[in-house]
């Protein structure tokens, strides 16, 4: 077995938002959704993954985020490395959108034919940031969604992390805790090996790395498949967080631009954004194959069209630069699975006769 700490988990009690008693205190931080009740036995554990979940987690963070920074330029002991990092992608959202923010300043309301110019300049710059935010996703996206399916291993699987607060803290939290949400393979070094043992009844707690073992290539039971995936996990961690940094580089290539051409700057997301409220309309007919053909319109097609035209490009240096950013996206993410899975796999270093007794 590894040699790590296995923390037997207890019932935990659901957290629940304490505003109202927090309001009688008067202080507007005490207000902020970041600070919840915490049960005393409550335990740091696995969050369901799924899409809801992810959003609810997205939601928090951007809510908790100003919080962390309030308190970190108040010099609150409790501060921690992870609401640091928080914070620290403040400048990184807020940069692009104060780049489109400045680019409006020079619109002359005076001059009609300045002032449309300056209008389809705004919509470019915004384009390109918004494509930015989207390519550096989809860069990790396509490193996450094979590993999750070769693999099992979901890279950004949450947990809920309760930290303990010192004696005396000006937060004054319930039981002196506080709960935040975290990735329980965010980093090679503290990654929360401990919240994959199972603890119940049948007293396997290693049932989680056996069934990853099999899509690791195990093709026999394992004595301690905890051991054997933990590095191969590990290392599994460090490729994917290279290869997802320099992905970034050909895929904010291609969304840039895609951001310049004239097929792409049709798109109307003001209209999808109109057409999928309609959606939670039950009085409106047909209202989904409506959205349908909206989002071929308003996105698809303008997709289309603006791959055409970067493939295509104006001239031969845009003609290289477009083809040869699509090129490197699409070959260098195939390249990059490849590799870790063939970095990863059991198939080659566990031998059956010793790990699953003779044939």
């Amino acid at each position: 077995m590894a040699s790590v700490n296995k923390i037997h988990s207890t019932d935990t009690s659901q957290i629940r938002f304490n505003g109202a008693e927090e309001n009688k205190t008067g202080r507007g931080i005490k207000s902020r959704p970041e600070f919840y009740s915490v049960s005393n036995k409550e335990h740091d554990r696995l969050r369901t993954p799924g899409f809801l979940t992810k959003t609810k987690i997205n939601i928090e963070t951007a809510l908790n985020t100003p919080g962390y920074a309030y308190r970190g330029m108040k010099g609150d002991p409790d501060f921690n490395f992870f609401e640091q990092l928080k914070v620290s992608r403040i400048p990184y959202y807020l940069g692009g959108l104060g780049l489109a923010a400045v680019a409006m300043c020079g619109k002359n309301p005076l001059i009609p034919n300045a002032s449309e110019a300056n209008n389809a300049f705004v919509k470019k710059v915004l384009l390109g940031v918004l494509m930015y935010y989207a390519a550096r996703e989809v860069a990790s996206a396509v490193i996450d969604i094979p590993m999750k399916i070769f693999r099992g291993v979901d890279l950004n699987r949450p947990y809920r992390k309760v930290t303990s607060l010192r004696e005396g803290n000006p937060l004054n939290l319930p039981n002196n805790k506080k709960p935040s949400n975290q990735g329980a393979f965010e980093s090679t070094e503290f990654t929360r090996w401990d919240l994959f043992y199972k603890y119940g009844q049948n007293n396997n707690v290693n049932e989680t790395f056996d069934q990853l073992a099999k899509k690791f290539g195990a093709r026999r039971p394992m004595k301690d498949s905890d051991s054997s995936l933990m590095w191969k996990i590990r290392k599994m961690l460090i490729m994917a967080t290279s290869w997802k940094t320099m992905l970034s580089v050909p895929f904010v290539m291609v969304g840039l631009g895609l951001a310049q051409q004239e097929g792409f700057a049709k798109a109307d997301f003001r209209g999808l954004l109109k057409d999928t409220a309609k959606l939670f309309k039950p009085s409106t007919k047909n209202r989904f194959r409506m959205w349908g053909v909206s989002l071929k319109e308003n996105l698809g097609k303008p997709i289309k069209d603006g791959f055409r035209d970067l493939w295509n490009g104006k001239s031969l240096v845009a003609k290289i630069l477009g083809r040869g950013a699509i090129i490197g996206a699409v070959g260098l993410s195939i390249l990059a699975n490849v590799m870790i899975l063939n970095k990863t796999s059991l198939k080659k270093e566990i031998n059956p006769k010793i790990e699953g007794g003779q044939k």
